[in-house]
């Protein structure tokens, strides 16, 4: 039944992505863009950071470049789940979900899947350009593929807070705000482009609370950018792992709650 949820759900998506051609195209070359402005930042500014002493520029350029990719992984795929919500309300598909919860759930959560697999291509493509276009010196290799169980792992968080803005667009048929904080405190405390060292000790402590926090440091460990020190990726694995976690668990708990709650004032369907 997961299996049949998921290909539904992939299908559906994918068939309204490939209606919108505009999109695809302002993708690729979004991507093109962000890689020469990430290129411009690494040749214009220093950091002052363990990363920019006794290094080349091409550690800079990828500091900036994860910390893109991990706002584009955030941004991608936490705003797709109320959407998709809205879908099923302005649809009358939600009238038909509501009385399955495992299903509506499995249909909310799987809604991701699409825009984790296009930010994983880019992903890659981000990297490609980076090594041939602009000759920066990444190697490509099996320790990439290190990566991949960090990606489900943080997208279990991702899951857990598009599950939180999925019930207020339930109740409040509006999930902007947690979408808008979660790309705030990600921005500014996860340090995608600004080491949170910089920042002073409470800050620091603060972004121990941010999933996305850690999985910036693995990330940047396993491309060379930190030093790939065995216990601090260790230390970093369990912080991202039960951070995700919980908020999957609250975010499922909130989801719920949402529903029954929807169902006892009998809207939920109504927009």
């Amino acid at each position: 039944m997961i299996l049949g949820i998921l290909r539904a759900v992939l299908k559906k998506d994918f068939q309204t992505l490939i209606k919108y051609k505009l999109n695809l195209f302002t993708t690729l070359f979004s991507i093109f863009f962000y890689v020469l402005i990430v290129f411009f930042f690494s040749e214009t500014f220093t950091i002052k950071d363990p990363i920019s002493e006794g290094n080349d520029q091409n550690s800079l350029f990828l500091f900036f470049l994860s910390g893109l990719l991990l706002i584009d992984l955030t941004v991608t795929c936490a705003s797709n789940m109320p959407l998709t919500i809205n879908f099923y309300q302005t649809s009358g598909i939600m009238e038909e979900l509501i009385s399955d919860f495992k299903t509506l759930l499995l249909s909310v959560i799987f809604s991701i899947s699409l825009p984790f697999l296009i930010s994983l291509i880019k992903f890659f493509v981000y990297l490609l350009l980076a090594k041939f276009l602009l000759n920066q010196d990444i190697i490509f290799s099996l320790q990439l593929l290190i990566l991949f169980p960090y990606f489900l792992i943080y997208l279990l968080s991702i899951a857990g807070i598009g599950l939180i803005a999925s019930s207020l667009t339930i109740v409040f048929k509006r999930g902007n705000p947690i979408i808008q904080l979660n790309n705030i405190l990600t921005l500014s405390l996860s340090g995608a482009f600004i080491p949170i060292s910089q920042l002073g000790w409470i800050v620091d402590s603060l972004s121990h609370l941010l999933p996305a926090k850690h999985y910036l440091e693995i990330l940047r460990r396993i491309l060379g950018i930190y030093d790939s020190n065995l216990a601090l990726i260790t230390s970093s694995t369990i912080w991202l792992s039960s951070l995700s976690l919980i908020f999957f668990l609250i975010g499922t708990f909130v989801f719920k709650q949402a529903i029954n709650y929807a169902k006892l004032n009998n809207n939920i369907s109504d927009y």
